[in-house]
């Protein structure tokens, strides 16, 4: 174990989706029929950031059944302005390919059909914080929504920017990473189908949420201004953004002290061999012998 522990966790369908876009540009690669774009893209994404360090901890997360959704059923109106769950080609089999590939590196996965892949982060994360205080954590996501989680021993990143921490969610959005899910249930945000309150511009909206109290003072003082039923729809869009409170979450089973998602990387050398080969994924091969993958050659 590293002398200063640390924990990985990946939103894995956004690695995937964004490698599977990717893989479309290129020229089709397939080996014994099978398709091998995205999993080449995916594996090489994961490579690179498990090879940063010693990771002492790694969980991929994935995305829950899109119909049983909670925050769907919470509000209907939830991401009604685009519909993220028919891609424009076909995720099925790529997804396969990438868990089976997560599989023998011995990476713990995790998911839940009502949720969401930032739901099962942000439940490890919970967890995590609340067994391993002294962890140093690491988010692998484009999702923005996962920046609340930020910390002073929590970064978020994506693959081509970061790692940002706290203090660069206050420079660039004027609150605390935890008052984020306020702010956007006040301010709005389109691409999840949620308005804002009507004529509050971004410094009001960050005003608001900088209000002392708890979210739920600050939203009852809302209410004392808009009315009624102004509270009580920013109380449903907070609900469905806040990813800190375990109330109606995702629960982990994590074992004791989270041991479920411990990384044995040299466990997972014969594994991950033969799953190389199973899909011609000879230069990786290659640098496995050559020692130049987390898991043993």
């Amino acid at each position: 174990m590293s002398e200063q522990p640390r924990a990985l966790l990946v939103d894995g369908m956004a690695v995937l989706v964004r490698s599977a876009r990717a893989a479309l540009r290129m020229k089709a690669l397939s080996y014994n029929d099978v398709y091998t774009g995205a999993l080449l893209l995916f594996a090489g994404t994961l490579i690179r950031h498990l090879s940063e360090g010693c990771w002492d901890y790694v969980v991929v997360a994935w995305e829950g059944l899109p119909g049983m959704n909670w925050r769907l059923a919470r509000y209907p109106a939830y991401k009604s302005a685009r519909n993220p769950w028919a891609p424009s080609f076909e995720m099925g089999s790529d997804e396969e390919l990438a868990r089976e590939f997560c599989a023998a590196g011995g990476l713990l996965q995790d998911w839940g059909a009502k949720f969401e892949g930032d739901d099962v982060i942000a439940a490890w994360w919970r967890e995590l914080r609340l067994h391993l205080p002294e962890l140093r954590i690491k988010i692998l996501t484009s999702d923005q929504d996962l920046l609340q989680l930020c910390d002073e021993a929590t970064v978020w990143q994506t693959w081509a920017s970061g790692p940002y921490d706290a203090g660069w969610v206050f420079d660039n959005w004027g609150v605390e990473p935890e008052q984020l899910p306020l702010l956007r249930a006040i301010a709005g945000d389109p691409s999840d189908g949620i308005p804002g309150l009507p004529g509050i511009g971004s410094q009001r909206a960050i005003m608001l949420a900088n209000r002392l109290g708890t979210p739920a003072e600050v939203i009852h003082s809302i209410g004392e201004s808009f009315g009624p039923d102004a509270m009580a729809q920013v109380d449903t869009w907070y609900e469905i953004s806040d990813l800190r409170s375990p109330a109606e979450r995702f629960r982990p089973d994590t074992g004791p002290r989270c041991e479920r998602a411990r990384w044995h990387p040299e466990e997972h050398g014969g594994s991950m061999r033969e799953m190389l080969a199973k899909y011609g994924m000879a230069r990786l091969t290659i640098r496995l012998t050559a020692g130049k993958l987390p898991w043993p050659g």
